[in-house]
């Protein structure tokens, strides 16, 4: 029988789970920013419209926070578009498991 590694701390796990997320976390992210760009460069009126609304709820001197976002449902739909139109994940899906595993 080999030794086995004792185990991790509760604060040890949390400083370690980010490394493994980020890279994930950081491809998506910029999959769907390069999609929305190119989204924007191919209907620049959809930018006009989305930027209208932004100009109309928040204004010109600060920046939307999570409590405008129900009243931005253009914007709000932009997003959700980019994500449908160019999913960052495999098939739009997230992969789940059909085996139980436990």
């Amino acid at each position: 029988m080999g030794v086995r590694d004792p185990p991790l701390s509760q604060q040890h796990e949390c400083n370690i789970s980010p490394s493994f997320a980020s890279p994930a976390a950081a491809e998506t992210t910029t999959v769907m920013v390069k999609s929305f760009f190119l989204a924007m460069v191919q209907y620049p009126e959809v930018q006009r419209k989305a930027q209208a609304e932004i100009d109309a709820v928040i204004g010109p001197d600060r920046l939307p926070t999570y409590e405008d976002k129900a009243s931005l449902p253009y914007v709000e739909a932009l997003v959700r578009e980019v994500h449908r139109w160019n999913p960052a994940v495999p098939g739009g899906k997230w992969m789940v498991s059909t085996i139980r595993t436990t």
